[in-house]
């Protein structure tokens, strides 16, 4: 059976069918920011990488490690009958200044410099760009 796509009505998720849809879910994060509450390891994402590059080397990386369901089309996704919704936990240059947006400075300098936000706007388009239309997407 083919995933439904979802719609907005009003403040609501509905299916094609115009039926309610509750949308209940699971968070897989650590894809593109490494939090020290889910890997178990105190530190920012940027000591996470320094001390991985001192262990595996400069040649062995763990960036692009993640949910791949949606990436490929979505078929795993659409098999399962489940949805995946994308978003930023942590933007570039850090949007607060806490540890968990792999601040070392302590000042949120997405909002002080404006490359950082150009470059959240480009990987959003890039994103958009990637899934529209993907029906195993729901947001």
């Amino acid at each position: 059976m083919p995933q439904p796509v979802l719609s907005v009505q009003g403040d609501r998720i509905a299916g094609p069918d115009g039926h309610l849809v509750a949308l209940r879910g699971y968070n897989i994060g650590g894809w593109m920011n490494m939090e020290n509450f889910l890997t178990g390891y105190p530190g920012t994402e940027s000591q996470h990488r320094r001390i991985l590059r001192q262990v595996l080397g400069p040649h062995l990386r763990a960036e692009g490690v993640g949910v791949r369901a949606a990436g490929a089309g979505g078929a795993a996704l659409r098999a399962a009958r489940l949805y995946a919704i994308l978003d930023f936990h942590a933007l570039p240059g850090a949007q607060n200044q806490h540890w968990h947006s792999d601040n070392g400075t302590h000042r949120a300098g997405f909002w002080i410099y404006r490359h950082f936000q150009d470059r959240a706007v480009h990987l959003w388009e890039a994103i958009a760009g990637r899934f529209r239309g993907n029906p195993a997407v729901a947001g």
